[in-house]
């Protein structure tokens, strides 16, 4: 099934929706504002991904931290392109998840940690803190 693109020109809310080649609406209410209409969009593909102005630069303006008077803050906020996002992450300590990286939440070497707290305990035995 092929993914179209559409926008609502009340709210400017976007979605990406897969429907049968048959079977997609040109238009459908929009469920973000609830009384505008999405309509689809006709796209070439990804290519519009390569904008200055990617409308997924929005998703991230929501964790953004708005009450911050950081110089790398308030500019991303303020006009939010590719150039500032790369500048707001850099200036969090942030980075883009790398293709193949593992998501979520890190492993864990049980063993190792067991084997580092049982020395530990012993130690604290042996000098007499326990």
């Amino acid at each position: 099934m092929p993914l179209y693109d559409f926008h609502c020109e009340a709210c400017g809310h976007e979605a990406e929706l897969l429907f049968p080649i048959s079977a997609c609406p040109e238009s459908m209410p929009c469920e973000e504002c609830q009384g505008g209409t999405l309509r689809k969009v006709i796209s070439l593909g990804r290519a519009s991904v390569l904008r200055e102005e990617a409308p997924w630069l929005r998703d991230v303006l929501t964790v953004v931290d708005k009450d911050s008077n950081a110089p790398h803050v308030r500019q991303f906020l303020q006009d939010p392109t590719r150039g500032n996002y790369k500048a707001w992450l850099q200036g969090e300590g942030l980075r883009p998840v790398e293709s193949g990286e593992r998501q979520g939440r890190p492993t864990v070497d049980r063993a190792r940690l067991r084997e580092a707290g049982k020395r530990r305990f012993f130690e604290q035995c042996r000098s007499g803190r326990i």
